[in-house]
């Protein structure tokens, strides 16, 4: 299956679980969430390994020969100009953002924490401190 070779139940379950931590503290600092972004990393985050990459490479060869540097920067331009293109896309739908009051951030921030928590003990259950 496509989604398969393409990893697509991956990134979605990355995507999420960054969410889920991260939520609280957008909420926080902006007032506003994107509800789209689960949908915009599936589109854009199998490519930003090759695109630091590119953006490295082009930095790097740009430094010692302008000359060289140019096409390798033309191809890092199309690589985020997709990225970017894709982002401005489904932005620009509209419900693409929600807009919730502050004092959710910390309501929300509870079961991250929780989570975090559980985490922690089942990680490190069999661990003694010293006395």
């Amino acid at each position: 299956w496509p989604a398969k070779k393409f990893m697509v139940a991956e990134i979605l379950y990355a995507t999420l679980a960054a969410e889920l931590f991260v939520f609280p503290l957008i909420l926080w600092h902006f007032g506003r969430v994107s509800l789209i972004g689960p949908v915009a990393n599936v589109l854009v985050l199998p490519l930003i390994p090759a695109t630091m990459l590119m953006g490295f490479i082009t930095g790097a060869v740009g430094m010692l020969s302008p000359f060289l540097g140019v096409p390798l920067g033309w191809a890092t331009h199309i690589l985020v100009s997709y990225e970017l293109g894709i982002i401005k896309l489904l932005s620009a739908f509209p419900g693409s953002s929600a807009i919730f009051p502050k004092v959710l951030a910390w309501v929300s921030a509870l079961p991250a924490l929780w989570l975090t928590a559980v985490y922690v003990k089942n990680r490190f259950h069999h661990v003694r401190l010293a006395r």
